[in-house]
């Protein structure tokens, strides 16, 4: 019994997978200034005492989509970008909810941790090789303000308005 090696040629490689087409120039520029807003919103942020981070973080409280509280940095550089923040999720947050983010909204940047962290302290003090394990990335996020549901994206496209329920319409 022989056991052949094929090799595929450089020209049959798998096709299925999505290319992301490259930026144009504009993107690219807009991107970069993108990012250093953010970095200098990130600035303004880490300027301000923890104390009064945590106050303030305290008087927002913004939460995920899936009902936890953000850190007091990150609920601060969000109500930096904007205001009326209350509800933030990810674009897939949002789907695996029922709602999707409408067209046209502009994502707004948290810090998200990424990495393996260790589970206990002795696994910390027995691997001190894990403690670089854990990094932050800029994750992109939206507001529930900026989210339908489908029933409201239908009505929306077929140039409707839901009707309220009678109880919400009743007066005092």
């Amino acid at each position: 019994m022989s056991t052949a090696l094929t090799i595929r040629p450089q020209s049959a490689k798998r096709t299925d997978r999505k290319t992301r087409k490259e930026a144009t120039p504009e993107q690219k520029e807009a991107a970069a200034a993108r990012r250093a807003g953010i970095k200098q919103l990130c600035a303004i942020v880490k300027a301000l005492p923890v104390e009064k981070r945590v106050l303030l973080a305290a008087s927002y409280g913004i939460r995920s989509a899936e009902g936890r509280e953000l850190s007091p940095f990150n609920q601060c550089l969000l109500v930096h970008q904007n205001s009326s923040v209350s509800i933030v999720g990810g674009f897939q947050q949002w789907k695996k909810l029922g709602r999707s983010v409408k067209k046209g909204e502009r994502s707004l940047a948290i810090w998200v941790p990424c990495g393996k962290q260790a589970e206990s302290a002795n696994d910390a003090a027995a691997n001190p090789d894990t403690d670089n394990d854990r990094f932050f990335i800029l994750g992109s996020v939206f507001d529930i303000t900026q989210t339908e549901t489908d029933d409201e994206k239908a009505a929306r496209l077929a140039g409707e308005t839901l009707a309220l329920p009678a109880s919400a319409l009743a007066l005092p």
